[in-house]
């Protein structure tokens, strides 16, 4: 059973099984403990078949069809397989050590999340096939890339922060600072080895990667802190925002050089 559901009522709203060789998967928050009782079930097909659903709508790379079962939504990816195999040849390609792109621009924030849900889906047809496509991955160098383009796109940001508050406009500076954070977190957990690209999710990743370690219990704690800054507000007096400001500033520091090093 996923989310009171059986395999075979969400298999057979595609008409599977149908003989093939097919993996098909659920993947997404319902697998993981991220999941809420309004969570929909994401169900991953590799397969040039495509959809016999009437919901069905293309997605770029794949087709995406949605299925409402009693009271819950599931949504069916197809994703051919030419398309996943060549995600997986991009990915060795990847030299992390070339950094003449836009970040974050090697993969789409989607390719991203089919691989991340590739690696943590629960077979539903298929196992050994899914375990074959899983294989050609290297989910390490995803973390490493989502690592380092997290600190790439942090150091804009950082002069952004450092010249708002040379400026005096403590408002601005406050927010940006918080954009910061969340890039130096982000990095954080993916140097951790998570893949998951979801910000949403961003407190349960941290809990994910937690190693015990007094480290760790201090970056879960300053990020709480600075995400919900007591007595930082629209009416806070310049020292205050600046003082803010500046916590943001040395914690992603101390956050980045942690990663990098």
């Amino acid at each position: 059973m996923i989310a009171g559901l059986g395999y075979d009522e969400i298999l057979a709203a595609e008409g599977y099984p149908d003989g093939s060789e097919t993996p098909v998967y659920v993947s997404g928050s319902i697998v993981t403990s991220y999941a809420n009782p309004w969570s929909d079930v994401d169900v991953y097909v590799l397969s040039d078949r495509g959809s016999i659903g009437t919901l069905a709508i293309p997605e770029g790379p794949n087709v995406v069809s949605q299925h409402f079962l009693g009271d819950r939504r599931v949504d069916f990816e197809f994703w051919p397989p030419a398309t996943v195999g060549e995600l997986a040849a991009r990915l060795d390609r990847l030299d992390l050590t070339d950094a003449d792109n836009v970040p974050r621009s090697r993969f789409s924030y989607q390719e991203e999340c089919f691989i991340h849900r590739l690696r943590v889906g629960k077979a539903l047809l298929n196992e050994p096939e899914l375990a074959a496509w899983r294989q050609r991955f290297d989910f390490a160098k995803l973390s490493a890339y989502q690592s380092q383009e997290a600190i790439r796109a942090s150091d804009g940001v950082y002069e952004d922060v450092c010249g708002m508050l040379d400026g005096g406009a403590f408002d601005v500076a406050m927010l940006s600072a918080r954009e910061l954070v969340e890039h130096s977190v982000e990095a954080y957990v993916h140097r951790h080895g998570s893949t998951d690209p979801t910000v949403k999710w961003r407190p349960r990743q941290l809990e994910a990667v937690d190693d015990g370690s007094v480290f760790h219990r201090e970056v879960a704690g300053t990020y709480w802190s600075l995400e919900f800054p007591e007595g930082v507000g629209g009416d806070s007096s310049p020292e205050h925002r600046r003082a803010y400001v500046e916590r943001c500033l040395n914690f992603s520091r101390r956050l980045t050089s942690w990663v990098q090093s």
